[in-house]
């Protein structure tokens, strides 16, 4: 158990941080959480709004639940993730897999924040504008 102020508690969990070999991997976790919470809010703004469609079959039937049940899925499922991640931390590849999935998170609320900073890019209405061929029908 800890002794001592809560300031010294912060403290020494950082200089143990500092000295940690694993720093970066930490970092990347934490900034996996926020994008992961960005996601989360930005598809349920799409969603909600009529603009975009789930189409994760779990994370679809999570957002008939409602809000609160998307959040709790959404949030659940990259911590269990997360906590394979940190149980194999030492392994190498384990480590370059939480690059890789902060990397691609980060694509992922970029491409939200795009389409909420301007509307006018959004890909559904790219697709609206594309002619599709309509086959002729003998009745």
């Amino acid at each position: 158990m800890a002794t001592g102020s809560p300031i010294e508690q912060l403290r020494a969990w950082l200089r143990r941080f500092e000295e940690s070999p694993y720093k970066g991997a930490i970092l990347a976790t934490i900034v996996i959480h926020l994008l992961n919470l960005a996601d989360a809010v930005f598809t349920m703004h799409w969603i909600e709004n009529g603009e975009a469609y789930e189409f994760n079959p779990l994370m679809n039937f999570a957002f008939e639940l409602g809000s609160y049940g998307f959040l709790f899925t959404k949030i659940a499922i990259v911590l269990i993730c997360l906590s394979i991640f940190w149980w194999k931390i030492k392994h190498r590849l384990a480590r370059i897999g939480a690059y890789v999935l902060m990397v691609v998170y980060a694509i992922i609320v970029s491409l939200h924040l795009t389409y909420f900073l301007k509307p006018d890019l959004h890909v559904g209405k790219w697709l609206s504008n594309v002619p599709i061929p309509i086959e002729q029908v003998e009745d």
